[in-house]
């Protein structure tokens, strides 16, 4: 099996999370606070991603469960930006379909060890 850092799962919620740091030196103190937690779930796909995939086979199916958690908490904070004009249209549709693919990923995932998981048994 590859380094999960070589998915592009992971790649995808790494690159996102790098947009997310990069909108934090371009708003002031006070909102940058909803992009600061948009970060901070965002890199919890990635540490749930890390931690399932080193700490073995079974622990990986809940990280996944995990990541997509923190993926859906990804996108209730783009979406509040946009409610509260801390992003434009285009930019907030923009991240917010990033964050809605990653989760999709994620339950594709899912649902191919679930899937794999049955055949075993």
């Amino acid at each position: 099996m590859r380094a999960i850092e070589e998915y592009d799962l992971f790649k995808k919620a790494h690159e996102l999370n790098v947009k997310l740091a990069g909108m934090i030196e371009k708003r002031d103190r006070e909102k940058s606070f909803l992009i600061t937690e948009a970060l901070r779930s965002g890199t919890g796909i990635n540490i749930a991603l890390i931690e399932g995939a080193y700490t073995g086979k079974g622990h990986f199916r809940p990280a996944l469960d995990r990541a997509f958690a923190k993926g859906a908490g990804v996108r209730y904070f783009i979406n509040l930006m946009k409610e509260s004009s801390l992003l434009d249209d285009k930019e907030g549709k923009t991240l917010e379909e990033e964050a809605v693919n990653i989760c999709k990923m994620i339950s594709g995932l899912r649902n191919k060890i679930d899937e794999e998981s049955k055949n075993e048994g």
